[in-house]
C-alpha cells in the first residue's frame, strides 16, 4: 500500500532537518575565528580614527569569545589601547582583573609595563619601579626591552636622579632597531649628562661603565670648554683616542668639533635695535642691560664684539630706516626689533644683508629670509609644552580657561592644535574678563555648574516643592589648562575649589607666576604645575649668579621684567651657536630662557622648566621632562 502524501512530507522535512543541523555543526566550529578575523580588521580601521576606547571594546569583545591565554592577550591589548588614549582608570581596571598566576611570561611582562607606565602618569615613580624590578629573560623582545628600560629612565628623571635614567638610557640603546628612536635615545642620553651638576659628573666617573665613563667624559669635556673652541677640540680629539669604540653617534661628535677656531664666526660689530622709549621700553631696557650683561661676562675683552646700541622707538615703519643705518655703520650682526609689528615691517622690506635675530615671533606666508633667525619669549610654544606635559602624565579631556583678546586666542589655539595631535580633548574652551575679579560666571559655564542648576530647578517644578540640592560639576574632565597673569590665576585658582572642581589639576603657563617669590600673595596659587625658564626657577649654578647681578644692579625692575633680562642675555650667547645649532638641529643651547633649539625655520624654540606651587613657592617638578613613548 503506498504510503500517503502526508508521510512523505514529514520525511522530506525530516531529512532537511538533519542536513541543516549537519551543515550547521560543521561551519560551526570556524565561526569564531570568522568574528577574530572581521574583528580585527575592524580594530586596525578604528585605531587609524583614534577612538581608542572603541578599540579597547572590540578586543574586549575577543576576550569574551576567547580562551586562555588568547583571552588574556586581548585584554592586555585592551589596556594597551586605553593607555594611547590616555584612559587611564579604564585601563587599570582590566590590568587589576587580570591575575599575575594566570599569565604566561611574556603577559606578565606586559602587565608589568603596563602597570609602569600608569604609575608614571599618576606621578608615582616609586610604584614604577616596583613594577619593573624584575629581571627580563634573554630571549625578551627587543621592543619589550626597550619598552622596560625607557619607562625605568622616566621614573628615575621623575625622582630626580638622572645618573640613574642615563643608565637605564644606555641599556635601552642595544634594543632599538628603529635608527630614528636610537638617534632619539642618543639625544635624551646627551641631554641627561650634560644636565648633571659638575660634582655628580666626576663622583659618578669611578664606578662607571666604560660606556657610561665615555657619556660622563664627553659632557665634562663640552660644559668645561664652552666658548673656548680651541681647547673644545683638543679634548674631544683626546677622547676620541681613549674612547674609538664609544657609540655616541657622529653628529655629537661633529657638533662639538664644530666649535673649533675658523668653525665660530663671531662679528666684530654688534648692533642691538630696541625701542627704548614709548610703550615697551621697560622690557626693551631690561632686555638691554641683560644683553650687556652677556657681554661683560664673556670674559675675552681682546676678542669682544663692539656693540651699538640704536633707539628705534615705538613706530614699526620706521625700522628699516634704523636697520640701514647699522648696516652702514659696520654692524655684521643684527639683534632686534622686539615687537611683533616691526619684526613683519622688517621682513616685508629689507632683504637682511646680513644675519639678524630678531626678538619676537613673527609669521608670514612667503619663505623668510636665509639670514634671518628668530627668537622670543613665546606664548604659544609655552601653551605646547603644556598640552605636552599634561598629556604624558596621563590626562586627555581638557577645559581651557584664557583671557579674552587675541593674546588668549593665540595661546589657546596654540594649546589646542598640540592636544589634539597628541589625541586629547577640548571639552570647553572659556574666556573671561581680564579685569575682572569675580570670574564665577565663567567658571560655572566651564564646569556645566548652570546646567546642574537648571536640572535642578526644572525638578523642582516638576515635584512642586524645594529640594536639597549641590550643584555637580562636569565629570567628563580630567585637567584644568589656565593662561593667566598672577593677579588672575590668585584669584581663579580659590573660585575653582569654590565651584567644586578643588580635585582637577591645573597646568598653565610662566605668565602666573612674577618670577619672585612672595609667599604671602602666590598661597593662592597652590598645586598648579606650570612651566618656566631656568633663569626663573634654577637655583643654583649660572643662572643663580647672573640674577644675582642683574638684581644687585637694578633691583625693581629686576622683579618687574626678569624674563626679559633673561632674554637678552641668550640673545646675546647664542649669536656664535647658530650656525652649529643649524647645522646639527638636535643640538640644545642651555640657555637662560630655556634648552634652546634651531628648528628649520631658523625660529629658536624653548624647552622649559616645570615646577608646582608649594606654600606661595614654585617646587621644581623634575630637571628634563621624559622621553614620549
Amino acid at each position: 500500500m503506498p504510503a500517503s502524501p502526508k508521510l512523505n512530507y514529514r520525511r522530506i522535512f525530516a531529512l532537511c532537518l538533519m542536513a541543516l543541523i549537519t551543515v550547521s555543526c560543521a561551519v560551526q566550529p570556524t565561526q569564531p575565528r570568522d568574528i577574530e578575523r572581521v574583528t580585527l580588521q575592524k580594530i586596525k580601521e578604528i585605531e587609524a580614527t583614534g577612538d581608542f576606547q572603541r578599540v579597547a571594546r572590540e578586543y574586549n569583545k575577543l576576550a569574551a569569545l576567547a580562551s586562555p591565554p588568547q583571552r588574556q592577550n586581548y585584554q592586555l591589548d585592551a589596556a594597551a589601547a586605553l593607555l594611547k588614549g590616555n584612559f587611564i582608570r579604564q585601563a587599570k581596571r582590566i590590568l587589576d582583573g587580570l591575575a599575575e598566576r594566570e599569565l604566561t611570561v611574556d603577559q606578565y611582562l606586559r602587565r608589568r609595563i603596563l602597570i609602569a607606565r600608569i604609575a608614571i602618569a599618576d606621578h608615582q615613580p616609586d610604584q614604577a619601579l616596583v613594577a619593573l624590578a624584575i629581571r627580563l629573560p634573554s630571549d625578551t623582545p627587543d621592543d619589550m626591552q626597550a619598552e622596560f628600560h625607557r619607562l625605568r629612565a622616566d621614573a628615575y628623571t621623575s625622582q630626580g636622579k638622572l645618573l640613574d635614567a642615563v643608565r637605564e638610557l644606555i641599556a635601552r640603546a642595544p634594543h632599538l632597531t628603529d635608527p630614528q628612536a636610537a638617534v632619539k635615545n642618543q639625544q635624551a642620553i646627551w641631554r641627561g649628562v650634560t644636565q648633571l651638576p659638575d660634582d655628580l659628573l666626576t663622583a659618578a666617573l669611578p664606578a662607571a661603565s666604560d660606556v657610561l665613563k665615555g657619556w660622563l667624559e664627553l659632557a665634562a669635556i663640552a660644559k668645561h670648554n664652552q666658548g673656548q673652541p680651541g681647547q673644545l677640540a683638543q679634548a674631544v680629539t683626546a677622547w676620541q683616542a681613549r674612547h674609538p669604540d664609544h657609540p655616541a653617534n657622529k653628529q655629537i661628535i661633529d657638533a662639538l668639533l664644530a666649535r673649533q677656531p675658523g668653525q665660530v664666526v663671531e662679528p666684530a660689530q654688534i648692533a642691538l635695535l630696541l625701542p627704548l622709549s614709548g610703550t615697551y621700553a621697560g622690557p626693551a631696557q631690561a632686555l638691554r642691560d641683560g644683553f650687556l650683561l652677556a657681554h661683560y661676562n664673556h670674559g675675552n675683552s681682546d676678542n669682544a664684539p663692539q656693540i651699538r646700541i640704536y633707539d628705534v622707538g615705538e613706530n614699526p615703519e620706521d625700522i628699516v630706516t634704523y636697520y640701514n643705518q647699522a648696516v652702514q655703520d659696520g654692524a655684521q650682526f643684527v639683534v632686534g626689533p622686539l615687537s611683533k609689528q616691526a619684526v613683519l615691517k622688517l621682513m616685508a622690506d629689507t632683504n637682511l644683508p646680513v644675519p639678524t635675530l630678531t626678538l619676537n615671533f613673527a609669521y608670514q606666508d612667503d619663505p623668510l629670509p636665509a639670514n634671518l633667525y628668530q627668537i622670543s619669549l613665546s606664548p604659544e610654544d609655552e601653551a605646547r609644552q603644556v598640552a605636552e606635559r599634561a598629556w604624558l602624565e596621563g590626562h586627555n579631556q581638557s577645559i581651557s580657561l584664557v583671557p579674552e583678546g587675541d593674546w588668549g586666542n593665540r595661546v589657546f589655539t596654540a594649546f589646542k592644535e598640540h592636544w589634539e595631535a597628541l589625541g586629547g580633548t577640548v571639552l570647553k574652551a572659556q574666556t573671561f574678563n581680564p579685569q575682572a575679579s569675580d570670574f564665577t560666571t565663567a567658571l560655572r559655564s566651564a564646569l556645566n555648574l548652570d546646567e546642574s542648576q537648571k536640572r535642578r530647578d526644572a525638578l523642582v517644578k516638576l515635584l512642586g516643592q524645594d529640594l536639597d540640592f549641590q550643584p555637580r560639576r562636569r565629570q567628563d574632565v580630567d585637567m584644568v589648562f589656565m593662561a593667566a597673569f598672577p593677579r588672575q590665576a590668585r584669584l581663579i585658582r580659590p573660585q575653582l575649589e569654590f565651584n567644586y572642581a578643588a580635585d582637577l589639576p591645573v597646568y598653565a603657563t610662566s605668565h602666573i607666576f612674577t618670577g619672585t617669590v612672595d609667599r604671602s600673595v602666590d598661597q593662592d596659587l597652590d598645586g598648579i604645575v606650570f612651566c618656566d625658564i631656568p633663569w626663573v626657577l634654577a637655583d643654583t649654578g649660572q643662572h643663580a649668579a647672573l640674577r644675582r647681578k642683574i638684581s644687585h644692579l637694578w633691583p625693581d625692575p629686576a622683579e618687574q621684567y626678569t624674563r626679559f633680562y633673561a632674554l637678552g642675555v641668550d640673545a646675546y650667547n647664542i649669536i656664535p651657536h647658530l650656525s652649529e645649532l643649524k647645522r646639527f638641529p638636535y643640538q640644545e643651547y642651555q640657555g637662560e630662557t630655556g634648552y634652546l633649539t634651531l628648528g628649520q625655520d631658523n625660529r629658536i624654540h624653548r624647552r622649559l622648566l616645570w615646577a608646582r606651587m608649594v606654600n606661595g613657592a614654585p617646587k621644581l617638578i623634575d630637571a628634563i621632562i621624559p622621553m614620549q613613548p
